[in-house]
């Protein structure tokens, strides 16, 4: 459903023991939508770590209530989630789509939500959670995998690092951001919404390793009491309280020790060198992901470490080979995953466009599809197909488990078709009819979407250098550009998702 008032809502808490992640990564989805016409709403508990910040969209501020108590996400609540269900659905409009991005709010919350006739689409980086929603957004290394044996039919998925919302500002330093290997003189620290006793821990141990006590050492920390904690333990510190942004800090540092949050993959998108410290049990299978690709340098779960063991994590930090992981890291991460988690979530709120597998019956569209002028000319193979010999090959592509052609409705008209081949090649073809009003990108984002519920492996687009709109419309749909090449005479660029 396309909410009539194009309102967007987003249900998050922050601060304290929350950490802000949740809070970054609502705003960089809410500006993308922003761009796209849409009107963001952010339903935030307030708390007195929320007191004086200032966001650049509508806030709807529940009954506040004191911080957090602890990293157990049922302490996040103010009361059951059937009281904070029945808060938030007095706020909202009729048939409206919330973002939810709040582990205390469990699976009755959100089919409670759902049977209030509204869409949910849930942010969540933790696999073992059970879950009800229109759409889940898993951004961690590993999801892909997990959720090929753990689907609900109802459900549409946007799985993987494709998805990692990271910030704008992030996208646009990428490129100019310098990631030489320099000599490191400034080290840059921020934990997130660590619980005080263990910073004193970490500075302790920082003060007594020969390597960090000899440089240029700027901690960021929430609150002045947390700056006191850090300062009797390392005097020589630099310690900031709430940054506005970490940007500038990061853009001083030659490597960054953090917790394994959202600003994880905003310094992987920059390609700054980092070594993470894990701070609470939801943050676990984001280090699995990490460790099973070697992207930045895991030091352990900083709760459990005494300051002898934080040192000697430290210490063999430092002897592990940073340039590569951080380039890994760096790769994967490409800053786009906000507006292809927004593309998708547009496209699966088009009523009107529905993809299923193609029949006999559809054998005629396609060869007349083929056939088309404007379709021929940006094909690799650009011959007029004759029908004798579609028909042939039709025959086949029916009986090809391997071969997946799905066909595009519109209005339940048939507008396209979109298929991949065994080698994981992708097509697609729009009818002369139904071009010009952006139905590609849905057409290529829900095809995607759909052949990734059941395959794990990555998929091509070839396209000819000049069919400049097929290009933007892959790009859209959240695929990677690769490569420029030369095939008889002909120049393409390759995609991958």
């Amino acid at each position: 459903m396309v909410p009539q008032d194009k309102c967007i809502y987003f249900r998050l808490d922050f601060g304290g023991v929350i950490g802000r992640g949740h809070l970054s990564r609502c705003l960089t989805m809410a500006h993308v939508f922003a761009e796209k016409g849409y009107k963001p709403i952010l339903i935030i508990r307030k708390r007195p770590s929320t007191e004086n910040v200032i966001l650049p969209f509508k806030v709807i501020w529940l009954k506040e209530t004191g911080e957090a108590p602890s990293s157990c996400i049922s302490s996040w609540r103010t009361g059951s989630e059937e009281e904070e269900l029945h808060e938030l659905l007095d706020v909202i409009n009729d048939n409206s789509t919330v973002v939810l991005d709040h582990y205390g709010l469990g699976k009755h919350w959100q089919a409670g939500f759902r049977k209030a006739s509204h869409q949910l689409v849930l942010i969540q980086d933790v696999l073992s959670l059970d879950f009800e929603s229109d759409v889940l957004i898993n951004y961690t290394i590993n999801s892909g995998m997990f959720f090929d044996h753990h689907r609900k039919e109802s459900t549409t998925y946007l799985l993987g690092s494709n998805y990692t919302p990271v910030s704008p500002e992030y996208l646009a330093k990428r490129a100019s951001f310098k990631r030489e290997n320099a000599e490191v003189n400034t080290v840059g620290i921020y934990l997130g919404g660590v619980e005080h006793k263990y910073l004193g821990t970490l500075a302790e141990a920082l003060g007594k390793s020969k390597f960090f006590s000899a440089k240029n050492l700027e901690w960021v920390v929430n609150s002045e009491s947390e700056k006191q904690i850090v300062l009797q333990s390392f005097p020589k510190l630099t310690v900031h309280v709430r940054l506005p942004g970490l940007l500038p800090l990061y853009e001083r540092c030659q490597l960054f020790l953090g917790a394994c949050g959202v600003a994880t993959f905003e310094r992987a998108c920059l390609g700054l060198p980092q070594m993470i410290f894990s701070i609470a049990d939801n943050q676990k299978d984001t280090v699995d992901g990490l460790l099973a690709h070697k992207y930045g340098v895991y030091l352990g779960d900083v709760r459990y470490l005494s300051k002898d063991e934080v040192l000697n994590a430290l210490e063999t930090g430092l002897r592990t080979p940073q340039a590569e992981n951080t380039m890994r890291f760096f790769e994967a991460i490409d800053g786009k995953g906000a507006c292809r988690i927004v593309d998708g979530i547009l496209a699966v709120q088009d009523p009107k466009l529905q993809i299923r597998r193609a029949t006999h019956e559809d054998s005629e569209f396609l060869f007349d599809l083929r056939n088309q002028a404007s379709i021929r000319e940006m094909s690799r193979n650009s011959e007029k197909i004759e029908w004798q010999s579609h028909v042939d090959w039709y025959k086949k592509a029916l009986s090809n488990s391997e071969l997946c052609i799905y066909i595009g409705l519109y209005d339940n008209q048939r507008m396209g078709q979109f298929r991949i081949a065994p080698n994981g090649d992708v097509g697609v073809s729009i009818s002369e009819a139904f071009k010009g009003k952006g139905l590609g990108t849905k057409l290529i984002v829900k095809g995607t979407m759909t052949y990734k519920e059941s395959n794990a492996e990555k998929v091509t687009a070839v396209i000819k250098e000049v069919n400049v709109a097929s290009a933007r419309a892959f790009i859209k749909a959240g695929y990677i550009f690769v490569e420029n090449f030369v095939e008889d005479g002909i120049k393409y660029g390759k995609y991958i998702y």
